[in-house]
């Protein structure tokens, strides 16, 4: 399979001229990164949007995956990302202090934003976020909100474990 090939080739992890990554995990499932921009005066910042797809054939269909894989993967964009976000098929962590800093996981069900805390806790948003303000705004006032979730310092999974996903 010229997927697996090419993965191999680039030791399961290959970054897109777009700046996406895309990760072979060990068990064949796939992660696909992209760095949502924001403004510079937030060095502290770290928004990231996430696809999972749990193997090779999700993948392949998720992201329209030719035999020209390296002209394929580079069509993958955030636009991309975002619509599948957007679609229930991807999520957007926001981290305020650092990669191991208590972060904010948002996931879209049915027209609703769904945020989940380090400690699994979900909640519904409640309110419209669209801009990589509106999500570091959201996360900030959370965690002032609950000083306690603070002092649990976990190390990020690479594949997110995204909820049931209900029909969008």
């Amino acid at each position: 399979m010229a997927l697996k090939r090419f993965m191999d080739n680039y030791l399961s992890n290959y970054e897109n001229p777009n700046e996406i990554e895309i990760a072979r995990l060990t068990d064949d499932s796939f992660s696909v990164n992209g760095f949502w921009p924001h403004e510079e005066g937030e060095p502290n910042v770290e928004l990231v949007l996430t696809t999972a797809c749990g193997d090779y054939a999700d993948f392949i269909e998720e992201f329209d995956i030719t035999d020209d894989v390296q002209k394929s993967l580079d069509k993958i964009t955030f636009e991309k990302l975002m619509s599948l976000y957007q679609a229930g098929k991807g999520a957007i962590s926001c981290s305020i202090e650092g990669a191991n800093a208590p972060s904010l996981e948002f996931y879209m069900r049915n027209k609703t934003v769904i945020a989940k805390d380090d400690v699994d806790t979900f909640h519904e948003v409640g309110i419209v976020l669209n801009t990589p303000d509106d999500f570091v705004g959201y996360t900030r006032r959370y965690f002032e909100l609950n000083k306690h979730l603070k002092g649990f310092a976990t190390v990020k999974n690479i594949l997110l474990q995204f909820p049931a996903q209900a029909d969008n």
